[in-house]
């Protein structure tokens, strides 16, 4: 209650999946104690001859089912909270969204929304001609599994996207489809493409802004953490008034 958005930056897909099975192994645990916690409450009115009064122990476990039943209602609550799988144009990257996707589905959680990210699309040099050939089946292959989500395509930046400038150049090529400002004295490069085609703009497709928590996640190394951390960037600069943590 104490930020109005959380974004949460996941670990590798596994972790993640594990994460999200966490309230249920508690909730079994709970289930558990209180089941080992019934020969206290028993013995405890034998020996008195009175009846048992909830102490300590019961008052941690109501406590902990309630949390967890909170977490798990906000979880699965689409108007509040929603996954956002990132991936890359490569064939282990896309075959791990896929387990993810069906992972997701099976804890009941919202996703509108898949970030490809780091999509060549220069042409003038061998290297990056060689880059974007190698991605088309990739891309094509993503439009084909995965149509029933919005695909939203970040373009490769020809720089590390570190600090805030770069992460607000990030947020610009990833929300409005459009060629990020390069630093002062950039290798020549040509312009980018409009990624986004004839879908909806990005910015449209992610509107995060009315959520409460935002859950980005997928194989390690796919830039999950700079695009948590541009979103963070977005909604925080647009949302005055409000509390995002990241």
């Amino acid at each position: 209650g104490r930020y109005d958005l959380v974004i949460l930056d996941t670990a590798p897909t596994g972790h993640t999946l594990r994460l999200l099975a966490l309230p249920q192994l508690m909730e079994n645990w709970i289930r558990v104690l209180d089941l080992m916690l019934e020969k206290h409450r028993y013995m405890t009115s034998v020996i008195t001859r009175r009846r048992y009064r909830p102490d300590a122990t019961d008052a941690y476990l109501e406590h902990m089912a309630a949390d967890l039943g909170r977490l798990r209602a906000l979880l699965r609550n689409a108007n509040s909270t929603e996954f956002v799988p990132v991936t890359i144009l490569e064939a282990m990257s896309i075959e791990e969204t896929a387990r993810l996707l069906e992972g997701l589905e099976g804890y009941c959680l919202r996703v509108r929304t898949l970030v490809v990210n780091r999509v060549v699309t220069q042409r003038e040099c061998p290297y990056c001609e060689a880059r974007r050939t190698g991605q088309e089946r990739y891309l094509e292959e993503i439009k084909g599994r995965f149509s029933a989500w919005n695909l939203v395509l970040v373009p490769l930046l020809p720089q590390e996207v570190r600090g805030q400038e770069a992460l607000e150049r990030y947020t610009q090529a990833m929300l409005d489809h459009e060629p990020p400002p390069l630093p002062p004295h950039p290798p020549p490069s040509s312009p980018s493409p409009n990624l986004g085609g004839e879908d909806r703009r990005a910015r449209e497709e992610l509107a995060l802004a009315q959520q409460q928590l935002v859950l980005f996640g997928g194989k390690g190394g796919v830039g999950k953490t700079t695009i948590a951390a541009a979103t963070a960037i977005d909604l925080a600069g647009g949302n005055e008034g409000k509390k995002t943590l990241l």
